[in-house]
């Protein structure tokens, strides 16, 4: 059986690939996978179906075509969800060993597999975010920082500053990170070609509450203050980041306004990537483009775990609508803006 995910790639390169795959053939009411347990195979449905859990909580299905477990595959192995075949299903699984010789040869099937799988985590954190949302039972949840707000955080930290450098080793400090600590150096300097880079005086905001943003931020040095404001004119720390973080992923695949603000504490180096720059890069059958890919669906799974962790804690939000309620919504919502969850 072909499956659509694979139309177009040449007969030959699906043959071999295949080959990296198991096929497995299953009974209704089997569990794939369990909820908590360390796990790195990703699941392809060739047929059937299968019924996703986190708790007693149903969260979906899947049908024919579509990927379970991707977040394992590329490097985030804890199982967030239970699986569990709802009929008799046919299974492909490819481990990491398998995918790693995918990539390794330059598979066409790997770069399709990297573009699905940042589409679905994509999908979901979005799905989880509007549900954090929409979990006060219609009370807004929305920005609070005012231009007064970003003055008094100014003045507490300095006056601010941006400029453009040139003397960072972009490959370098993106090696520093969780998300690009194992990508081909090769992949990071391609990539380092299309960053930019820039110094933050003390008080500089690097992005704002309530803006729309189109970059993504690596901090090379320095510390970053991430900080809301509250819905009685206040600011409230949620972390502060050191070098090596990462943060603004969100802002290279949604059109949501920025949920937190961050906040230059001293000096701050930072690498930076653009959503112009981003959107070839990560559709591009290239070294660099699955470095990227792999990079931002390990980012975007550990958001996601964070965030659907905070929206269990959330559950009780629906029965009340205070305001230190609309505030723990901000928070998660922010959570996930500040990558809290990799940290």
């Amino acid at each position: 059986m072909t499956l659509p995910l694979f139309d177009g790639i040449p007969e030959l390169h699906l043959e071999w690939a295949l080959q990296r795959f198991t096929r497995v053939e299953l009974e209704a009411g089997v569990q794939l996978i369990e909820e908590g347990e360390a796990d790195e195979d990703m699941l392809i449905v060739e047929s059937g179906g299968l019924d996703i859990f986190t708790g007693d909580t149903h969260l979906g299905t899947a049908a024919a075509g579509q990927l379970v477990g991707e977040a394992a595959l590329f490097g985030y192995p804890v199982r967030t969800a239970s699986v569990v075949t709802s009929t008799p299903c046919r299974i492909l699984l490819l481990n990491r060993a398998g995918y790693a010789e995918l990539r390794d040869s330059n598979s066409p099937v790997a770069h399709r597999l990297e573009k699905k799988a940042l589409e679905l985590v994509t999908d979901r954190l979005r799905t989880v975010g509007e549900r954090i949302a929409n979990a006060s039972e219609g009370t807004p949840v929305k920005s609070h920082a005012t231009a007064g707000l970003f003055t008094r955080v100014a003045r507490m930290f300095g006056g601010g500053g941006q400029r453009r450098t040139d003397h960072l080793d972009v490959p370098f400090v993106l090696r520093q990170t969780r998300m690009f600590g194992d990508a081909p150096i090769d992949a990071l300097r391609s990539l380092g070609q299309v960053m930019e880079q820039f110094s933050f005086g003390p008080g500089a905001f690097l992005c704002t509450q309530g803006e729309m943003g189109e970059t993504f931020f690596v901090l090379a040095s320095g510390k970053v203050e991430v900080l809301i404001g509250t819905p009685d004119g206040g600011v409230e720390q949620l972390a502060q980041l050191q070098p090596g973080a990462a943060f603004g992923q969100m802002a290279l695949v949604s059109d949501e306004p920025r949920m937190a603000s961050c906040v230059a504490v001293d000096k701050v180096a930072v690498v930076t990537l653009s959503r112009d720059a981003f959107e070839p890069i990560a559709v591009a059958d290239t070294p660099a483009g699955s470095a990227l890919r792999v990079a931002l669906i390990r980012s975007l799974s550990e958001q996601l775990a964070y965030a659907n962790g905070q929206l269990a804690q959330l559950d009780w939000v629906a029965r009340s609508r205070s305001e230190g309620d609309v505030r723990r919504l901000m928070m998660a919502s922010a959570g996930v803006e500040a990558n809290l969850g990799g940290r």
